[in-house]
C-alpha cells in the first residue's frame, strides 16, 4: 500500500493528460499492475532470503516440501486470506535446486512458469 501512495502523485498528473475516464482508469489500472509486481517481487526476494537462512543452519526446504515448507514459515498479513505456498494470482512458488545454488520463482500474472513475466530470485549456495 505504500508503494500504492507513493504512485499517487503520478496518477494525478496522468489524469491531467488524459482525456477520458476510460483512459484515466486504465492508467490507474497499469500503476496497480506496476505496484503488484514490485509487491511481489519483493515477496521472492524475502522467500529467497529466507531460505538461504535455513539453508545455513542445515533447516532448508527440498523442492518436493517447498509449499509445506512456505506454508510453516509464511503468515499472511493481517486481514489478508490466500495460501502462503502460492503467489497473489494463485499459483505455487516453485523451488529449483542444485547443488551450488537455488532459485524461488513465481510463474507471475499469466500463471505460466518460463514466461518473460516470472519472478525469481535465488543465490548460490
Amino acid at each position: 500500500m505504500k508503494k500504492l501512495m507513493k504512485l499517487l502523485p503520478i496518477i494525478i498528473a496522468l489524469s491531467g493528460m488524459t482525456k477520458s475516464k476510460d483512459g484515466l482508469m486504465g492508467t490507474v489500472q497499469k500503476l496497480m499492475n506496476v505496484s503488484k509486481l514490485s509487491q511481489v517481487q519483493d515477496e521472492v526476494n524475502e522467500i529467497s532470503e529466507m531460505v538461504y537462512s535455513d539453508h545455513l543452519k542445515g533447516e532448508g526446504p527440498t523442492p518436493r516440501d517447498f509449499a509445506f515448507y512456505l506454508r510453516g514459515k509464511r503468515a499472511p498479513a493481517s486481514g489478508e486470506v490466500r495460501d502462503m505456498a502460492q503467489d497473489p494470482w494463485g499459483t505455487n512458488y516453485k523451488y529449483l535446486r542444485n547443488s551450488k545454488r537455488y532459485l524461488v520463482r513465481c510463474a507471475g500474472p499469466d500463471k505460466t512458469f518460463n514466461t518473460p513475466d516470472d519472478i525469481y530470485a535465488g543465490r548460490a549456495f
